[in-house]
């Protein structure tokens, strides 16, 4: 029963997601890669905006509604959010999510784990981590601490439990912030 219930849960929530970014004015569009999605992506928009038209973070969207997160990330901010691809989400979320109170705190936080206050993109994330002798740290709205290290090129950053994920686009400019896309769902 509990396995039947969180494919219908998803599937509910992807229409009611669809619904609300409707109401919201946001064209959701089908999936693609995380190139065509940061390209679909404007400066003059917000960061619930512009994930909900990517097409490659719908997921997110909804674990953000399900969360009660829509209204913080239309705010002001201004806001840092790596934001995973609907791969390595929608991965993590099937069968680890239901409607419970508990659950909802659980993916609030795993959201938010993902956020950091202040607009930073990825020359201020490599002065960071230059001042900071090759790892900077960096405090979520979740109060968890990301480690932020550069090996050649890429930038990685690192959750408490010390899974990695890299970002694989940086400085996506929103109206409220930025969107970092990475290529992992950190602190699960």
């Amino acid at each position: 029963m509990k396995k039947l219930v969180f494919p219908l849960l998803f599937v509910f929530s992807t229409l009611v997601v669809q619904a609300q970014l409707v109401a919201f004015g946001i064209e959701s569009r089908g999936s693609g890669n995380v190139n065509s999605a940061a390209s679909r992506m404007s400066p003059q928009k917000n960061i619930v905006e512009n994930l909900g038209s990517s097409g490659e973070h719908t997921s997110l969207v909804m674990a953000i509604q399900s969360a009660d997160l829509i209204e913080l990330l239309q705010k002001q901010g201004p806001y840092t959010f790596f934001a995973p691809s609907n791969e390595s989400f929608t991965k993590l979320m099937q069968g680890n999510i239901s409607s419970t109170d508990e659950d909802k705190k659980k993916l609030n936080r795993l959201i938010k784990s993902h956020i950091v206050f202040g607009r930073l993109d990825a020359n201020a994330l490599i002065k960071m981590i230059k001042e900071a002798d090759g790892k900077a740290s960096l405090t979520t709205l979740s109060g968890d601490v990301l480690q932020v290290t550069k090996k050649g090129k890429k930038i990685f950053l690192t959750d408490p439990q010390g899974k990695q994920s890299i970002i694989l686009l940086p400085d996506n400019e929103q109206s409220n912030g930025l969107i970092h896309i990475i290529d992992k769902v950190l602190t699960q």
